[in-house]
């Protein structure tokens, strides 16, 4: 075991018991982000960045993606990791706006989607108000991103959060999301388009198959 008192961790993601990376932010700051790697004996820091990371997926041992805020996408080919991905969003007039990555989840290295959030926030230092719009997003072969993939409204949900993302296959991918006031929700996409299918799971989700899926609620609910 090893103890970092200073670091929080988010994510974690292996392919095989020597091949493991940790992910998340020095003294909970949004711009001082770190990768560990374990290599089967001890865990070492991989990577000091500027931005706090929220989760971390491979499609191999070589093909590594770590995300978080700022919109921020990193990619390892085993030797170095890069950035394949950054802020998007466009703001409003009287508005900031940036986004946050919570989940990755893909098919391959090559085919792969995150899920998080767009935060829009008034431009005026003495107001706090903010609105989330739920992100999610395909990749295709590490550089070419398409739109942003359409969730429907949910009666009662008006600030959503996508927290993770998991899937068996591109045509069936479940996203659970959350409310700031109002609870969470969970989405499936069938390859043509997003429906909700229950309330309550908004934390985490994880499947053996597509029959056999399981998902935590923020509030100590088990799926």
């Amino acid at each position: 075991m090893m103890s970092i008192p200073s670091v929080q961790f988010f994510g974690i993601w292996g392919s095989s018991n020597s091949n493991i990376f940790a992910v998340g932010n020095n003294n909970m700051s949004a711009s001082d982000g770190r990768i560990y790697h374990y290599n089967g004996a001890v865990w070492s820091m991989e990577l000091d960045t500027n931005t706090s990371l929220k989760a971390v997926w491979g499609g191999g041992a070589n093909d590594v993606f770590a995300a978080g805020f700022y919109g921020i996408v990193l990619h390892y080919n085993g030797d170095v990791w890069t950035q394949i991905r950054s802020n998007q969003c466009v703001p409003d007039p009287g508005w900031l706006c940036r986004e946050i990555i919570y989940g990755i989840w893909g098919v391959s290295g090559d085919d792969f989607y995150i899920a998080g959030t767009t935060r829009r926030q008034v431009d005026d230092p003495h107001v706090e108000v903010y609105n989330y719009d739920p992100l999610v997003q395909r990749c295709i072969g590490h550089q070419y991103w398409l739109e942003e993939m359409s969730m429907p409204e949910s009666p009662g949900y008006d600030s959503l959060i996508c927290d993770a993302i998991w899937g068996t296959s591109g045509t069936d991918i479940f996203v659970a999301a959350r409310d700031i006031s109002s609870g969470s929700v969970m989405y499936h996409y069938d390859g043509t388009g997003w429906t909700i299918i229950g309330n309550g799971m908004g934390a985490d989700i994880w499947g053996a198959s597509s029959t056999e899926v399981y998902a935590i609620g923020g509030t100590g609910v088990l799926y």
